[in-house]
């Protein structure tokens, strides 16, 4: 852990930028049933039941250094979507 602190301790050096990647997999819900809108002295009610819609990945990079980001979604999860999302942020 010591090893990856001291890398963003290293000093600003625009030919060789400091990026970090995070990706994430969510899965997408849609609701079965309309919520109940709140009324006075009620919150709004949400059933807890729910369809599975898909899933979707999320790629976080940033670079924190350089005050940049880019957070690009993709239905799939191939390599060539970390490599595109990589490239977008070496731009």
């Amino acid at each position: 852990m010591e090893d990856v602190l001291a890398i963003y301790m290293r000093p600003h050096d625009p030919d060789c930028p400091l990026v970090c990647l995070d990706e994430a997999t969510k899965q997408l819900i849609k609701e079965t049933r309309v919520p109940i809108p709140m009324k006075k002295g009620r919150v709004r009610r949400v059933d807890y039941e729910y369809e599975r819609n898909g899933t979707a990945n999320m790629f976080m990079m940033f670079a924190p250094l350089e005050g940049c980001g880019l957070t690009p979604f993709s239905n799939q999860l191939k390599f060539s979507d970390i490599r595109f999302s990589s490239t977008c942020v070496a731009v």
